[in-house]
């Protein structure tokens, strides 16, 4: 027994909680901040999202406003008369004794194109009306054959059996980046006064699409891996689409 008046020295049992009050704290702000980074990353999923479909409601307006835009017609075309539309062969545009031809690779669906045409499409066109030089067209399909290559040739050869290649060959390049549905064509070839059946069928039923499909063809055959790419009497000439107005008139001179 201790002696009286002495307490027992055994220690009661701790109410104190036991481990690291620190450790407690920082576990608590570390599932604060998970919690704050899945709550960021949902926002930003949703506004990705609301992007994302933003992005798609204006896709589908501006395709279906560009489906639906009427192109306009060129102005001060000439007009050289019917061509025969064959396989393989181009169609031609100018005065059939002209003494320099032009061989033109192009695609209307080719902003290299419309780049050359918007430079010296008036001046080629001068040429061919003063009948110093004619136009051989080959016209390929390979840019966009989904979106208008294809119709849009096609559709240049059934205007041009009509004797309005010109004048539709200088419009489709004008309204370049329409992707040319079968009812922009037809506006088209209506603004040009080619309203008759046989025209809308030869466009609606891509008469000539043998004709469209022989030009990649003739271009392997011809090495032209580019559009544009232009031949002056069946001379390469590499640089052409850099040329100047002036510089065409000299080329064309110098082959005369």
């Amino acid at each position: 027994m201790p002696p009286a008046g002495l307490r027992n020295s055994s220690k009661m049992p701790s109410t104190r909680p036991t481990g690291n009050p620190g450790s407690a704290r920082a576990q608590a702000r570390l599932a604060e901040q998970q919690a704050e980074r899945r709550r960021q990353r949902l926002v930003l999923a949703v506004a990705v999202i609301g992007i994302i479909v933003v992005v798609v409601i204006a896709a589908v307006v501006y395709q279906s406003w560009r489906a639906g835009r009427k192109p306009e017609a060129a102005t001060g075309q000439p007009s050289f008369g019917p061509v025969q539309v064959t396989d393989a062969q181009p169609i031609v545009l100018g005065k059939a004794d002209a003494p320099v031809t032009m061989t033109l690779f192009e695609d209307f669906r080719c902003v290299h194109c419309a780049d050359f045409e918007e430079k010296l499409g008036p001046t080629i066109t001068g040429l061919q009306r003063d009948g110093a030089v004619k136009v051989e067209l080959f016209a390929l399909s390979g840019v966009d054959p989904e979106h208008g290559s294809i119709s849009a040739a096609n559709a240049m050869a059934c205007a041009a059996t009509t004797g309005k290649g010109q004048p539709f060959y200088a419009s489709l390049f004008a309204n370049y980046g329409m992707e040319w549905s079968d009812k922009q064509l037809l506006e088209l070839g209506s603004q040009l006064g080619l309203s008759s059946d046989d025209f809308t069928s030869c466009v609606t039923g891509q008469q000539h699409r043998s004709w469209v499909d022989s030009m990649a063809a003739v271009a392997n055959q011809r090495n032209v891996t580019a559009t544009p790419t232009v031949f002056i009497n069946d001379k390469l000439q590499p640089d052409a689409a850099k040329w100047s107005p002036d510089q065409l008139k000299a080329a064309v001179s110098a082959a005369s």
